[in-house]
């Protein structure tokens, strides 16, 4: 036996461990509970379907199955994400919450290990990769014929060496629509090639073929798709820039032309994963565009309308046109807020 004061000190710290289970357990139990509550739906939904058998009724269709892919968030929540070079604008506005993902480009092998060092603790690594030595125009048939081989060994090997997360969105040569020196078909060789010599070096990242996504290359989407195989995640990047007619999310990520759906429908069949790996509300319209896209009506058709949408990752920088959220905090906030994403 101890002094008084050893006593009480051991109490405390008794008391001190039963709370943290409590807390423990509370958490336990809530997941818990959503997870009976989600088979209950799903039970209540096939006893009613067998009921319509029986009775000799069309049942409705269930819910969209999960894509058996890598990475995916909590079922019903969305990965928030942002670039790595505009976090701090974030930061400022969500009270310093870390989103899901952060986001960077790499120009090389050296560039790329660099980038994935300065990744926020916590976060999941987005890093868009183009082997070729340039940001822009990439010759597709230099890196089939292996002239980047050096370039996507290091960053192979930086990938297999992470161990921060579980997760790790890698997105080889993006953007090709305006970037490429060669064809499509070469593209789609080049993006297998360094997809497949990648995981050969014992690398397994996310794998995001990240297209711009507008609606005026429709025609080539096919040709530049490299196979699922070596797809987990689809990706495109909107941004509106003057349009004050872009007020929904389907005229943002899924506008038509001509015989082409627009873009996330045309994905959709493929049933990957789907993620807008860069977009933002330009300066001149976010009077108009943000309280709109950025809105709980908006939202609420995101989730229903857009199911393979798992991912945001806005490009909070300045390019030819000034994206920063800071020109609408007020919406970015109560965005974040009012779609619960899991900071």
């Amino acid at each position: 036996m101890g002094t008084a004061d050893d006593l009480i000190k051991a109490v405390e710290a008794k008391n001190q461990q039963i709370v943290g289970l409590t807390t423990d357990i509370s958490g336990l139990t809530k997941d818990l509970q959503a997870e009976v509550t989600e088979l209950e739906t799903e039970v209540t939904r096939l006893e009613r379907a067998l009921a319509e058998c029986e009775a000799g009724q069309t049942p409705e269709p269930g819910p969209e199955p999960e894509p058996d892919n890598l990475a995916l968030p909590p079922v019903g929540k969305i990965y928030l994400g942002c670039s790595y070079n505009g976090m701090q604008g974030h930061l400022a506005i969500t009270g310093n919450k870390y989103p899901h993902i952060s986001h960077d480009y790499a120009r090389s092998g050296n560039e790329f290990a660099s980038r994935l060092s300065r990744v926020p603790t916590g976060c999941i690594p987005l890093i868009n990769f183009k082997p070729a030595g340039a940001m822009g125009r990439q010759a597709y048939l230099d890196i089939i014929a292996g002239k980047s081989n050096a370039s996507i060994d290091v960053a192979a090997d930086a990938m297999k060496a992470w161990t921060k997360t579980d997760e790790f969105f890698f997105a080889p040569i993006h953007e090709p629509e305006n970037d490429g020196t060669d064809g499509d078909k070469e593209y789609a060789q080049a993006f297998r090639f360094i997809v497949e010599r990648v995981r050969a070096r014992g690398a397994t990242p996310t794998v995001v073929w990240n297209m711009m996504g507008f609606e005026g290359h429709g025609s080539r989407y096919n040709a530049l798709y490299p196979g699922d195989d070596v797809v987990d995640w689809i990706a495109s990047d909107p941004y509106v820039r003057t349009s004050t007619a872009v007020d929904t999310w389907k005229e943002f990520m899924d506008a038509p032309s001509g015989t082409f759906p627009g873009f996330y429908s045309w994905a959709k069949p493929k049933n990957k994963p789907f993620m807008l790996a860069e977009w933002g509300i330009g300066i001149a319209v976010k009077d108009v565009v943000a309280p709109k896209l950025l809105g709980t009506a908006q939202m609420g058709v995101l989730q229903s309308a857009f199911p393979l949408c798992r991912a945001l990752v806005y490009w909070n920088e300045v390019g030819t046109v000034d994206y920063r959220l800071q020109n609408f905090p007020t919406q970015w906030k109560a965005f974040t807020e009012m779609t619960q994403f899991q900071f």
